[in-house]
């Protein structure tokens, strides 16, 4: 009995062992077959029957090892395969590789027919790279198949294209993009985002000069809608903003940003491009680099001013002969003074240019020039007859330009207002102006403004601040010119790179210079003026300004008069109206116009007598000026007092004398 006993637990402690070894067969088979849809027939049915014979009550031991034979005759064929495939796949990678090695060496050589088909192959099994694809694009070992990472993708953009958001008073404003072979921004629309990823799929090793290398990456398969929104998405979030009043408003102001490289003034020397220097527009020409290149003492020198003068010959007498200044060398000086300030990015010395001619004498090609000169793409267009007209001022148009062009001007007059603008905008100062659909703007203007009309409009006022400002020329109409575009001009734009340079010069001379004094302006200015110039300003002013006339016939200068301001501005523009003026000057104009001849009005009401004797009180006063009528009056009363004094003095003498 007790045999049978320890049999039947044997037995058991057996079959507990063969189970454990059934599991562990049926484990082993599982994990060479992870995927039942790859499992055969043979294979579902002995793992079936296994799975049954552990759940069985009562199993027999042959089942047991029978079934644990099938399985793992099942997983010896079944590693001895993947062993055999693993090895064949090692042999076919390292081919691949072998090959993949000689596609990289000859990379330059390869069509795009073969750089696509490279492309689309799985990442390099020993550097997990596949160099025909670019550093954005990721391998999906599931699908077999390149996709895009958008973040790396968009990293990729921002780095080949730098990129920057304008952000103003809170307000995004557009997009500028830093062109590296220009050397300057550009403005751009939101557009210019999905150009860039396009580019990308297109040309992703050279997105900038696409065609201009052989390329060595595919990534076109890559496009598709959802990872251009993607990218452009992040994209967006990564493009940093810039204030344009810390950047665009302030590029350097003394230095001009040419073709291929910068110009110092003050250095005198080449310097290279910066993003930095915040310039928007680029020149087509360069400055004459001989020239550019040597030491300012040098070129400041008798000798050196030989050099300067033998510059641009053809466009010298060209202007020479226009302007008139065949007998007068400072006409020409000046003209290249206003130039080459205008090429800076500055209005430390403050002016505007009027340019006076009949119309075919050729001014048209003139600004035509000077717009070439100084770059399309960083001139305006602001008249003074769109200001005087009250259309709406927009300063976003003269906003990071060098020059205001207006090649045929025809206001007629030009009021305090406008004036008063005209002043605000060329003097250097920064300012609140405003901006079409869009908020006030803080900004210096840089734009110089030229003008060129047929007669020379008339202004409200000619005071110190219009005289030091206007610089006046004539444009002459000279035969040897009647066919300008044809036989001048190819030459005169090949030397623009020699006169900017001229004119550049005479402007730092003109900036280093100690003020000159002229006898029609109060202030000495640092401007040349020629004698020609001075009598224009003369006439023009003469001509046109009812307030000096006034003065000289109307009025007496001396410390002793006081006149009421109010008085003094009415019998003003009754002389106005009565010599065919149609314009009224007011009490600021008239008050800073007498500034400027030692008259001051009162602080405080105060008393003086009109032109019948009588006091008037309680009333404000400009000291030191009144009306010849007014004069001779209290020069009667003087007398008058005078003689009675006397007559008295001698009466109380006859009288002592008894």
């Amino acid at each position: 009995m007790n045999d049978t006993k320890n049999r039947t637990m044997n037995q058991e402690d057996t079959i507990e062992q063969l189970r454990e070894k059934l599991r562990d067969s049926i484990d082993r088979v599982t994990r060479l077959y992870p995927n039942p849809r790859n499992r055969n027939e043979a294979v579902k049915g002995c793992l079936k029957r296994a799975q049954n014979l552990l759940t069985r009550a009562r199993p027999k031991i042959e089942e047991f090892k029978n079934s644990i034979q099938e399985l793992n005759n099942i997983a010896d064929k079944e590693e001895k395969n993947q062993t055999e495939a693993k090895k064949q796949a090692l042999e076919l990678a390292e081919q691949e590789a072998k090959e993949y090695e000689k596609n990289v060496k000859n990379i330059n050589n390869l069509d795009a027919g073969s750089i696509e088909n490279l492309a689309k192959k799985a990442p390099d099994y020993k550097t997990k790279q596949n160099i025909f694809r670019p550093w954005w694009a990721e391998y999906n070992a599931s699908k077999d198949i390149w996709e895009v990472d958008s973040n790396k993708l968009a990293d990729e953009i921002i780095k080949s294209h730098p990129i920057k958001r304008l952000e103003e008073n809170g307000f995004a404003v557009g997009l500028v993009v830093y062109l590296e072979n220009l050397g300057n921004w550009a403005r751009k629309s939101k557009a210019i985002l999905n150009n860039f990823i396009e580019d990308a799929f297109q040309y992703p090793t050279d997105p900038i000069g696409k065609d201009s290398v052989q390329q060595t990456q595919y990534a076109k398969d890559l496009e598709n809608a959802k990872s251009v929104k993607n990218t452009l998405t992040l994209l967006d979030g990564k493009i940093y903003s810039i204030d344009p009043e810390n950047t665009f408003d302030t590029p350097p102001a003394h230095t001009i940003h040419f073709k291929t490289f910068d110009f110092n003034i003050d250095k005198w020397k080449i310097t290279d491009f910066s993003r930095e220097k915040y310039y928007l527009y680029s020149k087509d020409y360069n400055a004459n680099t001989d020239t550019a290149q040597l030491d300012w003492d040098i070129l400041h020198s008798p000798n050196g001013q030989g050099l300067i003068d033998s510059l641009a010959p053809i466009t010298t007498e060209w202007l020479t002969k226009s302007l008139g200044a065949e007998n007068e060398e400072k006409t020409l000086i000046a003209f290249m003074e206003c130039i080459g300030l205008s090429l800076l990015n500055s209005y430390e010395i403050p002016f505007f240019v009027f340019i006076k001619s009949e119309g075919g004498h050729g001014k048209s090609a003139l600004f035509k020039y000077l717009a070439s000169l100084f770059g399309v793409g960083s001139t305006s267009g602001i008249s003074l007859k769109q200001l005087t007209e009250g259309q709406a001022f927009d300063a976003s148009e003269l906003r990071f330009k060098e020059v205001n062009l207006v090649s045929d001007e025809r206001a007629t007059f030009v009021p305090d207002q406008v004036i008063g603008l005209l002043k605000s905008i060329s003097g250097g100062d920064k300012k609140g102006f405003s901006q079409k659909n869009k908020q006030t703007a803080s900004f210096t203007n840089h734009a110089n403004l030229w003008f060129n009309m047929n007669t020379f409009p008339r202004f409200k006022t000619y005071d110190d601040a219009i005289a030091r400002r206007a610089c006046l020329f004539r444009w002459n109409y000279v035969a040897k010119y009647a066919h300008f575009n044809q036989e001048y001009l190819p030459t005169i734009k090949k030397e623009r790179g020699e006169f900017a340079l001229k004119c550049l010069y005479y402007a730092k001379i003109a900036i280093e210079r100690e003020p000159i004094k002229y006898s029609y302006i109060s202030i000495p200015i640092r401007l040349t003026r020629s004698n020609s110039m001075i009598k224009d300003y003369k006439e023009w002013a003469d001509m046109n300004d009812y307030f000096n006339p006034f003065i000289e016939n109307c009025c007496v200068i001396g410390k002793e008069y006081r006149i009421g301001t109010k008085f003094l501005l009415d019998k003003l523009n009754t002389f106005v109206k009565d010599n065919g003026g149609k314009s009224e000057y007011g009490m600021s104009t008239l008050g800073s116009r007498l500034q400027e001849k030692d008259v001051h009005k009162s602080d405080r009401p105060t008393s003086w007598k009109d032109e019948h004797g009588n006091f008037k009180t309680g009333t404000f006063v400009f000291r030191g000026i009144t009306l010849k009528s007014i004069a001779k009056v209290e020069q009667e009363d003087k007398e008058f007092k005078k003689n009675q004094k006397k007559a008295g003095e001698q009466k109380w003498q006859a009288i002592i004398n008894g």
